[in-house]
């Protein structure tokens, strides 16, 4: 990954320490991280995102389907 490419990387983590919904996305190409359900992203990759955002999800849910994940994200940013 090679960040002259991307304006910015954002990488989905449930202890990450920005809310989506107060996540505001600079302009330009980004690059979007999701990890699998059960490994998470790895650490190299988690240690060059420059913003870690968490899907605010009831305290009930361990985690969310990749693809479930990626379509709140995505949904967030262009909304």
């Amino acid at each position: 990954i090679e960040k002259k490419h991307f304006s910015q990387i954002i990488s989905t983590c449930s202890d990450g320490n920005t809310n989506l919904r107060d996540f505001k996305k600079s302009t330009g190409n980004f690059l979007l991280i999701v990890g699998e359900e059960s490994n998470g992203i790895d650490k190299n990759i988690l240690d060059i995102s420059e913003t870690k955002i968490r899907i605010p999800i009831n305290d009930s849910v361990d985690s969310l389907n990749a693809a479930v994940a990626v379509s709140i994200v995505l949904w967030e940013l262009i909304k």
